[in-house]
């Protein structure tokens, strides 16, 4: 079957059929137990955990109905794109803004897309569904996406949409190259390049076209990209990409964008030359084990890697270009780094599986033994691991049954894969099987990591006990913020379901008491820091009934119920004598 034929991704189940009855029960137990310990700690998560200006510039959205222009306040946000925005709005719409599966629910998408378009992408280099299985999993399984799959940072979407992009390309290329009509996927590939740019940015094209323009420079295959798929492609980008700057151009005016631009800091991290290099083994953890046999396989095809399958050249120029792009620019930090962990973990898979043909890939000894002795490791610290989690549990103050589960899993899919590198097995042997089952024990160890942040998160959140000390606040009493952050402020307008004022100053918050207070109405005071709140109370003019401390995103603060001290009675006639 020619390679772009292969084009249907089939199930998990069909997958592991290279397993035996064993292997498959453990498939199935290792995958329920990290999707519900997944799930289960992204629901206990309450919203003022993480990163939490997307959600107030969503809930903004949601409040204003103003889907165009993102704010925070008086403040119009041009830091990035809108659509991560827009899809956390459209969940709060759904589930409401301070339920915690919003702020995720653009990085459950972005798993859901990863998965799925990396089982396509994999099926079409490999030509095996268990090839393809290993190669989605090594990806979610790295230290690097699995941290980004559960923060609320825009990293894993835009990542997931590039992805796509890549995925549709070689697609429309495999088409090109036998034939077949390109248009259709080379106008998907567009689109979802378009969104990954509406996510974070131009940064997609530039991502997109340091590996497309040498892939097909190295395969003779420029009329991909200069013909009639590659002009529409671009049509299709710039439709989709362009319109929401146009309506904002359209909204703003000319000069106000740019002003607002240019007073944007679109980032701030910064690092060495060789920070992406240091902080790679890291990231990539636990498929570090294989990164020697990774170096020297490629170490010993340096020579004839002109010759080199089409498939290994595409993953191999997608991991180089895109990471030496991130070294063009002074501003760096890991996560940037997670578009090029895709086409590695079909690097990593490509140790295993051929991909010139379907079978088990072709290494020299000493690749092979690097590799096979890392998949040993690997079994070696799992088991280890899994028996020591099930001895402790017991003894563990929180999530003491998520670490025993994962602790019984993991010795006994420890043992399994010890078992497919028995050494009566010939060297040339198939070891995506092991490969496979070292990746679901990755995954059962994020799960039980998930697990026990869940109970964690459950049972040291303070959300409970803050929504019901803003309760006058949520009723419609007058409120007035005094010197809190952006993190405080977004998440008790969020509980609160309003805007609300804000001063820096005691005497400024003096003043609006009496103001609002002019009929002997009581206000509300949220006041931040703990000194300034003593600073208000010691104001003259105005008395403070009650106090209620709080605790929201780790920033302690309190509620002050407070209202004008009234004016003493006039003294009546003359002086007394």
């Amino acid at each position: 079957m020619p390679r772009h034929a292969i084009e249907r991704p089939r199930s998990v189940a069909a997958a592991i059929r290279v397993f035996d009855r064993r292997e498959r029960a453990f498939a199935a137990a290792a995958l329920a137990f990290a999707t519900l310990c997944l799930l289960w700690r992204l629901a206990a998560e309450p919203i003022d955990h993480g990163y939490v200006r997307y959600l107030g510039l969503a809930a903004e959205m949601l409040r204003t109905g103003d889907w165009l222009v993102p704010r925070l306040g008086d403040w119009v946000y041009l830091h990035k794109p809108p659509l991560f925005l827009w899809l956390i709005a459209a969940a709060g719409r759904w589930l409401g803004p301070d339920c915690g599966l919003v702020p995720h629910a653009p990085n459950l998408l972005a798993l859901g897309l990863s998965a799925w378009w990396m089982t396509r992408l994999g099926e079409r280099l490999f030509g095996r569904r268990d090839a393809a299985f290993a190669a989605t999993l090594v990806y979610l399984t790295s230290f690097e996406t699995f941290s980004l799959l559960r923060d609320k940072r825009i990293d894993p979407l835009f990542a997931a949409f590039l992805l796509g992009a890549f995925e549709r390309f070689h697609a429309a290329w495999c088409a090109h190259r036998a034939g077949g009509r390109a248009l259709a996927p080379m106008a998907l590939s567009g689109l979802w390049l378009a969104l990954a740019t509406l996510v974070k940015g131009p940064l997609a094209a530039g991502f997109f076209l340091a590996v497309a323009v040498p892939f097909c420079l190295a395969t003779g295959s420029g009329r991909l990209l200069l013909g009639a798929p590659g002009a529409l492609a671009l049509g299709v980008f710039v439709a989709a990409a362009g319109l929401w700057p146009v309506l904002l151009v359209e909204r703003l005016g000319l000069d106000e964008t740019r002003r607002l631009l240019g007073a944007t800091r679109l980032t701030t991290r910064k690092g060495g030359l060789f920070h992406y290099l240091v902080n790679l083994p890291g990231q990539l953890a636990p498929w570090t084990l294989l990164l020697p046999s990774l170096v020297a396989a490629a170490w010993t095809r340096r020579r004839t890697a002109a010759g080199a399958p089409p498939g290994l050249r595409f993953a191999a120029i997608g991991f180089v270009a895109i990471f030496l792009l991130l070294h063009a620019s002074p501003m760096k930090h890991s996560r940037y780094l997670l578009p090029a962990f895709a086409p590695l973990s079909l690097l990593v898979v490509a140790l295993f599986a051929s991909i010139a043909a379907p079978g088990p890939a072709a290494l020299d000894p000493t690749a092979r033994r690097l590799r096979d002795g890392a998949l040993r490791l690997g079994f070696v610290l799992f088991g280890v691991a899994g028996l020591g989690a099930v001895v402790a549990a017991p003894f563990l103050p929180e999530g003491g049954v998520p670490a025993g589960l994962a602790g019984m899993l993991c010795a006994g899919g420890a043992w399994l894969g010890w078992r497919r590198l028995a050494p009566s097995e010939a060297p040339e042997a198939d070891r995506v099987p092991a490969l496979l089952l070292l990746a679901l024990l990755a995954a059962v160890a994020f799960g039980a990591y998930d697990g026990g942040r869940a109970e964690r998160l459950a049972a040291r959140s303070t959300l409970p006990a803050a929504r019901d000390t803003l309760a006058p606040v949520r009723d419609g009493a007058p409120s007035l913020l005094v010197g809190l952050g952006e993190s405080p402020t977004i998440l008790v307008q969020i509980l609160a379901g309003r805007a609300l004022d804000a001063v820096p100053s005691p005497a400024a918050a003096a003043a609006w008491v009496h103001a609002e207070g002019a009929g002997g109405a009581e206000s509300v005071l949220l006041v931040a820091p703990l000194p300034l709140a003593a600073k208000l109370i010691a104001e003259p003019g105005f008395t403070v009934r009650s106090t209620a401390p709080l605790t929201l995103a780790g920033h302690a603060f309190v509620r002050l119920e407070a209202s004008p001290m009234p004016s003493p009675p006039p003294r009546a006639g003359g002086a007394v004598r």
